[in-house]
């Protein structure tokens, strides 16, 4: 039976304002070692398509048997970039 992997999937908020293709490259960067990423993106205003410092992910957790254990999620994590910040990770639930 194929494992099923443990899904979780996040709210994002406190994310900088930066260009579109360096927020998700460099999200992509601060979530790898909390689990596999299966999608990242970004919400934006729907009337103006303006960016407003939230965005979601999906992670799988699962364990990868001969690879290092993923860390443990927490509710802020540090910004995988070349200035200090970090970003605030809620709504933090599992996928059944």
């Amino acid at each position: 039976m194929p494992n099923k992997g443990i899904i979780y999937k996040l709210r994002l908020t406190r994310l900088p304002l930066v260009c579109e293709a360096k927020l998700l490259k460099t999200l992509q960067e601060s979530l790898q070692p909390y689990g596999r990423i299966l999608d990242i993106g970004s919400f934006r205003e729907p009337t103006t398509n303006f960016f407003m410092g939230s965005g979601y992910a999906i992670l799988d957790c699962q364990p990868v048997v001969g690879e290092h254990p993923y860390q443990e999620l927490k509710h802020i994590i540090d910004w995988a970039g070349e200035y200090e910040h970090a970003f605030y990770v809620t709504s933090l639930h599992l996928v059944s």
